[in-house]
């Protein structure tokens, strides 16, 4: 069974506010944790991401704390903690900056849903995720939000 990867937090635009030091730290563990997500290792990957969540809130910005809660939560989803993982991204998805951030929370939420056989909540979230990633011209997402979107119709008509 291969995994798809959903979308996380790519790039932070506030780069400049953060120590380079912190913010060079923040950037291996986040990283890391992509890695060891892409590759299954759920738990090393929650780890890597906490210890930059951790990093984020110290720098005390926004952008970055929204990105590092989104990679947790991404992760909580991932490992079958739907319900943890999907605290605090609809939050996200309404106070970030961030348009990937935010196709990823909405994404994340819908992913989240679907588990939980919340399927009408899912594809409302879902199609948030379409939105956002079509107005942000992300190619990149658009595949795997449809895939999501066709998932969601063929459960509903089971």
């Amino acid at each position: 069974m291969s995994r798809v990867k959903p979308p996380s937090a790519e790039a932070s635009s506030s780069d400049d506010r953060a120590r380079p030091g912190r913010l060079d730290q923040y950037a291996d563990l986040k990283d890391r944790g992509r890695q060891a997500t892409l590759r299954g290792e759920f738990r090393e990957a929650i780890v890597l991401y906490t210890r930059a969540r951790q990093l984020a809130h110290a720098e005390d910005d926004p952008e970055l704390i929204d990105e590092a809660d989104l990679n947790v939560a991404m992760v909580l989803i991932q490992m079958g903690e739907a319900r943890k993982g999907e605290e605090g991204l609809r939050e996200i998805l309404l106070r970030t900056k961030n348009p990937r951030v935010g196709v990823a929370a909405a994404y994340n939420i819908a992913s989240s849903l679907r588990k939980q056989g919340r399927l009408e909540r899912a594809m409302v979230y879902a199609r948030r995720a379409l939105e956002r990633a079509a107005k942000l011209d992300a190619v990149d997402c658009l595949a795997m939000i449809h895939n999501l979107i066709g998932n969601l119709h063929l459960s509903q008509s089971y």
